[in-house]
C-alpha cells in the first residue's frame, strides 16, 4: 500500500503574485456609530454600500461649498 507523502520540494514557499495595479492612496476616517447606522439603512434601501454613501455625502457637501469638482 503506497501513501502519498509531501516532499520538501512540494512544500516550497508560495509563489509571489505579480503586482496588480498600484493601490490608490486612501484616508481612513471614523464616523460616529449612530451616523453609520443611519447611513447603512439608507445604503441598504438603495442596494449600495456604506462606503458609497459616504462618498456621495462628501461630494454633495463639496458641491454645496463650491469645492467640487476640484480645480486643477
Amino acid at each position: 500500500m503506497s501513501t502519498a507523502t509531501a516532499t520538501l520540494p512540494s512544500m516550497g514557499k508560495r509563489k509571489q503574485q505579480p503586482d496588480k495595479s498600484p493601490q490608490k492612496p486612501r484616508k481612513l476616517v471614523g464616523i460616529p456609530p449612530r451616523i453609520a447606522a443611519a447611513m447603512e439603512e439608507v445604503a441598504e434601501s438603495r442596494e449600495t454600500t456604506l462606503t458609497e454613501m459616504v462618498k456621495v455625502a462628501c461630494i454633495d457637501f463639496l458641491v454645496k461649498h463650491d469645492r467640487w469638482p476640484p480645480r486643477s
